[in-house]
């Protein structure tokens, strides 16, 4: 009897317990951030700084609206003309995050935004990314 039981037992805490990364891609697999991209078009060769700017403007005026937003810029690289918010590479986090990438030479601006609730809920990401986009451009217009 002793013979069997110990090898169940490990195999079961294996299974169970012990493949944390199994566990982790199964649960990517089932459970999708929700979503959302666009684009937008300015000038071409306006200035990085003022792209960012209208951007962290226009996210702090949503994050004192609503605490889903996560405004803290924690990519910034001008050379490369890209600003993200939150810990946007984090799949398992709640409220939304962005990542702009602004391409100079073309004036495209590809915004990229997940919004998630506890267990990888719709907080509305397609309308919060609209509303973002809205007031970006009062802001870049109003610059220009």
């Amino acid at each position: 009897m002793k013979k069997i039981f110990v090898p169940m037992l490990l195999a079961s805490t294996v299974v169970l317990g012990g493949c944390s990364s199994i566990n982790a891609l199964i649960v990517k697999a089932i459970f999708r951030v929700p979503t959302a991209q666009t684009t937008i078009q300015v000038a071409t060769h306006s200035p990085v700084e003022q792209v960012f700017d209208c951007a962290q403007k226009r996210l702090d005026q949503l994050r004192k609206k609503e605490g889903f937003w996560d405004a803290e810029v924690t990519l910034r690289d001008l050379a490369a003309g890209t600003l993200e918010t939150g810990e946007f590479q984090v799949d398992n986090a709640i409220g939304f995050r962005l990542r702009l990438e602004y391409q100079r030479t073309t004036g495209v601006i590809n915004l990229r935004m997940k919004g998630a609730g506890p267990y990888f809920a719709d907080i509305g990401v397609d309308k919060a990314l609209a509303t973002f986009k809205q007031g970006f451009d009062a802001c870049f217009t109003a610059q220009e």
